[in-house]
């Protein structure tokens, strides 16, 4: 009886060990649609920071440029070779300029940081649950893979256990009891 209870005990061993297998397939696919899923949100999120980085510096330039109006406003009546024409420059108008050209920065710095703060929210806000699911197939993974170590030397011990038991079941043909 020994002998069919280590077979039957083989027999459930090894389904184990392949049902633990199956799952730990399926959780391997799992991680690989997760993983894929993170890397094209963060590749996404790095395309939509660069070009809005470029559309806010293009605005700021046009900011700029409305401020260097006022430098050529500033710089009307002199001649850029004759330093002594510099004399007649009004200061009110270089004023305006460097005014106009310090809002133009002061703005584009505050929308940047508004931008760049509402942006890192929105993007931990749509990879946390991607990153919270990987990590949790990640978890199940080792799990599984723990499981899968006991459950093949359950199976190993099993099959010599029968192995042995096989020996004293096997009848002698010498002919000598």
């Amino acid at each position: 009886m020994s002998f069919l209870g280590a077979a039957y005990g083989k027999i459930m061993a090894g389904k184990n060990v392949r049902a633990i297998q199956r799952e730990l397939t399926r959780i391997n696919a799992q991680l690989r649609n997760a993983t894929r899923q993170v890397e094209s949100q963060q590749s996404l999120f790095t395309m939509m920071e660069r070009n809005i980085k470029n559309q806010m510096q293009a605005q700021m330039y046009g900011g700029l440029f409305g401020a260097y109006g006022k430098w050529d406003q500033f710089m009307a009546g002199s001649n850029p070779m004759d330093p002594s024409s510099y004399q007649n420059l009004d200061m009110n108008k270089y004023q305006q300029f460097a005014s106009a050209q310090q809002a133009a920065q002061y703005n584009f710095s505050l929308a940047m940081n508004a931008w760049q703060n509402n942006f890192e929210m929105q993007k931990q806000m749509a990879l946390e649950p991607l990153e919270d699911l990987q990590e949790e197939l990640e978890t199940k993974k080792e799990n599984l893979e723990s499981r899968l170590k006991l459950a093949q030397a359950e199976y190993e011990a099993k099959k010599k256990e029968e192995d042995a038991d096989a020996k004293n079941v096997a009848p002698e043909y010498t002919g000598q009891s």
